[in-house]
C-alpha cells in the first residue's frame, strides 16, 4: 500500500524514552550537515541514513530534522513505500515546502518536478526522504532538486546499502551507517519503558529480560514494542517467560504486532477501517504465512509465497505486465478462497475451482461478464464479492448457489437482480446500491438478515408490504427520494410504516432512512408504533430533515448510536435523547433552534463517548457532571447565545473530565471583534483545564442568526 505520511502519524507522538542512545548519532549528522567545510559548505550535500528495519532510522531522521529545519527558507518530510504513488510524493514535497497544497496530482511528472524546481531554484531547503527502496524511486525524485548555492541540504533514510551509496554521489556527500543499541542503552530502554526507571526490576525477572534483550538484539524498534506488550502484562515469572518463548530471534523478524501498527483510516467516533504495519512485521508476516501455509499470493514481486502442498488460500496480485498467472501444478479442486488484490488485471478461468467457498473479486478491473458465466457451477461458495468492477449484468445461473450467503454487488454497472435470485434460500447478507432494482418477490428470501439500500419509489407501493415479510432482517437501508417523485408519498408512507413496525418487533437493529426531498416535503416517523425495541443503530435524514424528533426513540433501551438531522431542536430534544440509557454515540444535526441557550445536564447521556452537534444557531452549555464519559466531543455552536450579561463565555467544556478530542466551531456572527477573541480563548482555557489534556482544533465561522 502506498504511503505519503503526515509526520505526527508515525514519530511525534513517539515517547521520550524511545530516544534511548539517539543523542550522539543525532549531534554527528547535525553537525555534518551544518558545519562549514571550505568551499563546498555551500553546495547541496546528502547524507544518507543505512541500517536495517527497526534501527530506528526514522527516529533519527526525524529528530535531525526538528533541530535544524528553522535553519532554511523551506522543509519537508516525506516517508515513501515499496510502491509510492510518485505523483503524491512530489506533491506532497511541493506542499510542504510551500505551505500551499498542491492540487496538481492529474499533472504528469515533469509538471510536478519543474514546478519544484521552479520553487527551491533560490531557496536554501532541507529535505527528508524517508524510506526509500529503489534507485528508480529515487532517481525520479532527485531530479526535482536543484542544485544551488544555498547551502540546501538532504537526508534519506534507506535499509539498502546500495540505494545509500546511489543517493550519495556527488562529493561531499556521505552514507552513515546505523548500529543497534549497545547492550547498555538495549537495557535502559527496556527498563524505563516497563518501570519507568533503569534500576527497578526485580531480581526474579533479570533473567528473563536478559534473554528478551539478546532475542531483540538491540533493535529498537523491537525493545520498544516488546517492552510495551510487558509493560501491560502482570510482573511475574510465569507471564514473561511466556512472552520469551513466543519471540523468535530479530533475525527471524518477531517483534511484537500490536505496538507497531498505525490506524491509517479512522471515522469521527475512533472505528479503525484499516492499519498500517511497519516493514519489519509485515516482513514477519509473510514469513508466518508461508510456514503455515495460510495463503498462496501470486503476482505480488515483494510478497512472494512458496507453493508447497495443498493451496487453501490464494491471492492474485497484478504484476507487472498487468496480469495473473496461474502457478504451476495448482490443483484447483483444493482452493477454498480466491482473493485479488492491487485491481488484479485479467481474471484466469473460474472453471476447475469447484471446492471454493470464498471469491473476492472486488476491485478487480479486469473482470467482464464473461468471466461469471460459469458461476453456477461453484455449488460450494458461500461468499461472493463483485464490488467496484465493471460487472453489468448477473448471470441467472447464480441461483444455483444454493449455499451463498453474502453477495456484494456496490458500485458495479448492475442495475438490476436476476429473478432466480430469490432462490438463494440460504443468502444472509445482500450489499446493493439503491438504484439496483430487486425482484418482486424478495419477500420470499426469508433468510436475509442484511439489506444495504433500496430506493422506495423505484417500485409500486405493495413493494414495501414484501420488505416487511423479511422477518430475519438485522439491518436494513431505505433510500426515500422526493426528488422526481410526482406520485402520492402517504400511501408509501403508511405501508413503509406499516413494514418497518413488523421488522422493529422481530430481530431489526440497524436502520438507515436516507432523506432526499425539498423544504416543503415532510418525512414522519410517528405512524411508526410500537416502538423497535431491538435497534441498536439508527440513521436518519442526509440531505433533508425530519420534522421532529419521534417520542418513541427515547424509549430505545438498546440503542447505541443514533443519527438524526432534524429541523429543530429544543431542550425537551436533549432532555429526551440524554434519557436513552445504552446511547454511545451520538450525531445531531438542526437547522434552527431557541433563542435561548440549550443546555447538557448532569442527568442525561451517562454513556455517551462519542458527540457531535451542528447547529449555526444554537447556544449550547454543559453543566457540572454531564456526559461523564465523553471522549470526542465535535462542536458547530453560536456564541452570541452563550454570552453572559457581563460579556463572558462560558461553555462548560471544562466538566467534561474524560475528553481526549475537541472540535470547536464557533458561529461568532453577532459578536464584536474582541467578542469573538474572547469566546474563542473561553474554549482553549476551558480545554486546557482538563486533566486528560484533549488535542484541541478551533474556528471560527460567521453565519447569520
Amino acid at each position: 500500500m502506498p504511503r505519503v505520511l503526515e509526520l505526527d502519524q508515525l514519530i511525534l507522538d513517539c515517547p521520550l524514552s524511545t530516544f534511548v542512545g539517539i543523542d550522539g548519532p543525532k549531534d554527528k549528522i547535525i553537525k555534518w550537515l551544518m558545519d562549514p567545510q571550505g568551499g563546498i559548505s555551500q553546495r547541496l550535500r546528502t547524507m544518507a541514513i543505512v541500517g536495517c528495519g527497526g534501527l530506528g532510522k526514522t527516529t533519527l531522521a526525524n529528530q535531525v530534522y526538528l533541530e535544524i529545519k528553522n535553519q532554511f527558507d523551506c522543509s519537508a518530510f516525506v516517508s515513501l513505500s515499496q510502491n509510492p504513488n510518485m505523483k503524491s510524493v512530489l506533491a506532497k514535497i511541493i506542499s510542504d515546502v510551500s505551505g500551499a497544497i498542491c492540487g496538481a496530482l492529474a499533472d504528469e511528472h515533469h509538471h510536478l518536478i519543474n514546478k519544484l524546481r521552479e520553487y527551491l531554484q533560490d531557496k536554501r531547503y532541507f529535505l527528508v526522504i524517508d524510506d526509500i527502496w529503489d534507485a528508480q524511486t529515487w532517481r525520479i525524485i532527485e531530479c526535482a532538486f536543484v542544485k544551488n548555492s544555498q547551502g540546501s541540504r538532504i537526508v534519506t533514510t534507506t535499509r539498502i546499502n546500495d540505494i545509500a551509496k546511489s543517493c550519495c554521489c556527488s562529493y561531499g556527500d556521505q552514507v552513515y551507517e546505523m548500529k543497534a543499541l549497545c547492550a547498555t542503552d538495549s537495557k535502559r530502554l527496556f527498563f524505563r519503558r516497563i518501570f519507568n526507571s533503569d534500576e527497578r526490576c526485580p531480581p526474579q525477572l533479570r533473567e528473563a529480560a536478559n534473554d528478551i534483550l539478546r532475542k531483540c538484539g538491540g533493535l529498537p524498534l523491537a525493545i520498544v514494542s516488546i517492552s510495551s506488550l510487558l509493560a501491560t502484562k502482570p510482573k511475574s515469572v510465569d507471564q514473561w517467560d511466556m512472552v520469551k518463548s513466543r519471540i523468535n530471534d530479530t533475525q527471524e523478524n518477531s517483534p511484537d504486532i500490536e505496538t507497531m501498527t498505525w490506524p491509517v483510516d479512522i471515522e469521527d467516533d475512533g472505528q479503525v477501517h484499516a492499519c498500517r504495519v511497519h516493514d519489519t512485521v509485515l516482513d514477519f508476516i509473510v514469513s508466518r504465512s508461508n510456514e503455515e501455509n495460510f495463503v498462496t499470493i501470486v503476482g505480488a514481486s515483494n510478497l512472494t509465497s512458496t507453493v508447497t502442498g495443498k493451496i487453501r488460500r490464494l491471492s492474485f496480485h497484478k504484476n507487472s505486465e498487468g496480469s495473473v498467472t496461474m502457478p504451476a501444478h495448482l490443483l484447483r479442486r483444493h482452493v477454498r478462497s480466491l482473493t485479488t488484490f492491487s485491481h488484479a488485471g485479467q481474471m484466469p478461468p473460474l472453471l476447475g475451482f469447484y471446492g471454493l467457498h470464498v471469491l473476492d473479486l472486488e476491485n478487480c478491473s479486469g473482470l467482464k461478464n464473461h468471466d461469471l458465466k460459469n458461476i453456477g457451477r461453484l455449488i460450494q461458495l458461500r461468499y461472493l464479492n463483485i464490488k467496484g468492477t465493471d460487472i453489468s449484468d448477473l448471470p441467472c445461473q447464480i441461483g444455483e448457489l444454493q449455499y451463498l450467503e453474502k453477495l456484494d454487488i456496490r458500485s458495479t454497472h448492475v442495475k438490476e437482480l436476476p429473478s432466480a435470485i430469490v432462490q438463494l434460500r440460504r443468502l444472509a447478507h445482500l450489499l446493493v446500491d439503491c438504484h439496483v432494482k430487486l425482484p418482486d418477490e424478495i419477500g420470499n428470501m426469508q433468510a436475509l438478515e442484511e439489506l444495504t439500500g433500496f430506493s422506495v419509489f423505484m417500485y409500486p407501493s405493495t413493494f414495501l408490504q414484501e420488505i416487511g415479510k423479511i422477518s430475519r432482517l438485522r439491518v436494513l437501508r431505505v433510500v426515500w427520494n422526493y426528488v422526481d417523485f410526482q406520485g402520492n408519498a402517504e400511501t408509501y408512507m403508511k405501508n413503509l410504516a406499516i413494514s418497518l413496525t413488523k421488522l422493529g418487533t422481530c430481530y431489526l437493529q440497524s436502520l438507515s432512512l436516507d432523506i432526499h426531498g425539498h423544504e416543503e416535503d415532510d418525512f414522519s416517523l410517528h405512524l411508526w408504533s410500537p416502538a423497535p425495541c431491538r435497534l441498536q443503530k439508527l440513521y436518519i435524514g442526509r440531505w433533508h430533515p425530519i420534522s421532529r424528533i419521534p417520542n418513541w426513540i427515547g424509549s430505545l433501551a438498546n440503542l447505541q448510536y443514533l443519527h438524526i438531522y432534524n429541523k429543530r431542536i429544543d431542550q425537551e430534544d436533549l432532555r429526551m435523547l440524554g434519557s436513552i440509557p445504552s446511547l454511545l454515540t451520538l450525531y445531531l444535526f438542526s437547522d434552527e433552534a431557541p433563542e435561548e441557550k440549550l443546555t447538557i445536564s448532569s442527568q442525561g447521556f451517562q454513556f455517551l463517548k462519542f458527540f457531535k452537534i451542528h447547529c449555526y444557531h444554537m447556544g449550547l452549555v454543559f453543566e457540572a457532571g454531564s456526559m461523564a464519559k465523553l471522549e470526542y466531543l465535535h462542536i458547530l455552536i453560536s456564541a452570541f447565545q452563550v454570552k453572559s450579561w457581563d460579556g463572558n463565555f462560558d461553555f462548560g467544556i471544562q466538566h467534561l473530565s474524560c475528553l481526549t478530542k475537541v472540535y470547536a466551531y464557533i458561529n461568532c456572527y453577532g459578536l464584536t471583534a474582541e467578542e469573538a477573541e474572547a469566546a474563542m480563548n473561553a474554549i482553549m482555557v476551558s480545554v486546557d483545564t482538563i486533566p486528560n489534556h484533549p488535542k484541541l482544533q478551533i474556528d471560527r465561522r460567521y453565519a447569520p442568526l
